[in-house]
């Protein structure tokens, strides 16, 4: 893009690389980018021009963006546009991943490797990996006890011990909240009224 951001636009990049729970921020600048290896720090962005309202728009109605003619776009439903935007207006991402090898052997060895199934791990190798680290750390007993656990209660256990995110230092209540009316819908007038789930 070529607009400069500002607080209309807002869409800052936001990552965690450390563990007191403050997120660094990085302003979406015209023509740059943010390398960052994902499967390590956790990240996200904040919405972009969050006080405009998106067009409505149903999940699976085939809803496209469309370049029309002198830098203008439209965005279709059923055939019909439902917004009309202008290319200043539009933001677009592009997520790339990639693996990083040190040399062009490294990077035979694993592509040799990806081919050859003996060498891959079984799910009871890895089970039997993370039970060892659980038992170590005295989350349970044995490996053993592990393993007859219900996959899904180990699965969880995994989960709990070993992903982490950071909690929002800046809220009333760490917890994603605004998921709360769909598991209980009495709770959307509440969160509504006290505006706590309005896009920021």
């Amino acid at each position: 893009h070529e607009w400069e951001p500002n607080e209309q636009t807002a869409g800052r990049f936001i990552y965690w690389d450390n563990e007191d729970g403050k997120p660094k921020e990085i302003p979406p600048a015209p023509y740059a980018g943010s390398a960052i290896d994902g499967s390590k720090t956790v990240h996200t962005a904040r919405i972009y021009r969050p006080r405009d309202s998106p067009p409505p728009i149903r999940k699976g109605s085939g809803a496209t963006l469309n370049y029309r003619e002198d830098e203008k776009w439209s965005v279709d439903q059923n055939g019909s546009a439902v917004r009309n935007y202008t290319t200043g207006d539009l933001r677009i991402s592009i997520v790339y991943r990639a693996r990083c090898f040190e040399s062009s052997a490294e990077a035979e060895r694993f592509r040799d490797h990806l081919q050859n199934e003996a060498d891959h791990l079984t799910l009871e190798q890895i089970l039997r990996t993370f039970a060892g680290d659980l038992a170590k750390r005295r989350m349970i007993s044995t490996v053993d006890d592990a393993l007859k656990m219900p996959r899904l209660e180990l699965a969880l256990l995994i989960l709990n011990t070993y992903i982490k995110y950071p909690t929002p230092n800046d809220r009333w209540i760490p917890l994603n909240y605004c998921m709360l009316p769909r598991l209980h819908p009495w709770t959307e007038p509440l969160l509504s009224f006290l505006g706590v789930c309005a896009n920021e």
